[in-house]
């Protein structure tokens, strides 16, 4: 066999290697599922009263036809703070979060007051400071198809970081409780003891962010009227 054969051959031999790959192995569609929290303080790891979470799912490809005019079920499991969420094994239904595909997308919108209802319709109790974690089941508009995504559970919450899960808190600190006062001397000049506590652990003032806990004292009249102090808080003083 001479060179230019033996040439012929090896493409011969490489285009059919071609093909039976293309075959063997047909682009394959896909499903993604994306989450964002949002809202006026996105805290990472946690969910407030402010935030609303924005998931969703596209569907690609052959999928975008399959699946159109199907939908996406939300899913939802959730424990106490101690605890550790498993809504691929134990999730139940988001009562009313369902939503139809079109053109290869569909998005489920749950803000802090339905998120709190669900927690307590699940656990049939307070849901300050639970744990929970979301997924989203879709179907095609026959029932058939139906799958999860993400299988364990979704983990990338946009701003508010990757997690596992995510802690409801929508209650604001408060103080709660407190020694001294500002009356306790006739002159403001004179020592002045005041001890407070807050009703929860704030939070440590954060680098790059607004996120900072603070006594804030306020000028009111006087020579001080429109000038405000700040005191922030660190180490043992936030809790």
């Amino acid at each position: 066999m001479n060179f230019k054969k033996l040439l012929r051959v090896i493409n011969a031999c490489l285009y059919v290697s071609a093909w039976s790959l293309f075959f063997l192995n047909p682009l394959r569609a896909g499903f993604s599922v994306t989450a964002q929290v949002e809202g006026d303080r996105v805290v990472s790891g946690k969910i407030n009263e402010t935030n609303l979470i924005r998931i969703t799912m596209t569907f690609t490809g052959d999928d975008a036809g399959l699946y159109n005019s199907g939908q996406i079920k939300l899913f939802i499991h959730s424990t106490e703070f101690d605890g550790s969420p498993d809504v691929q094994g134990s999730g139940v239904f988001f009562q009313g979060k369902a939503q139809g595909i079109a053109n290869g997308t569909a998005t489920i919108t749950v803000d802090a007051n339905e998120l709190q209802d669900e927690i307590v319709r699940i656990e049939a109790g307070s849901a300050l400071n639970d744990l929970f974690a979301l997924r989203v089941k879709y179907l095609k508009s026959n029932g058939t198809g139906a799958g999860y995504e993400p299988a364990n559970g979704i983990t990338d919450w946009g701003a508010a970081g990757t997690h596992p899960s995510l802690s409801f808190n929508n209650e604001d600190p408060k103080l709660a409780t407190n020694t001294g006062s500002f009356f306790e001397n006739n002159y403001f000049n004179s020592p002045i003891n005041i001890t407070i506590a807050p009703s929860k652990t704030l939070f440590p003032v954060i680098p790059a962010t607004d996120y900072e806990s603070y006594i804030k004292l306020r000028g009111v009249s006087g020579a001080d009227s429109g000038n405000d102090h700040y005191y922030f808080l660190s180490g043992t003083e936030l809790s």
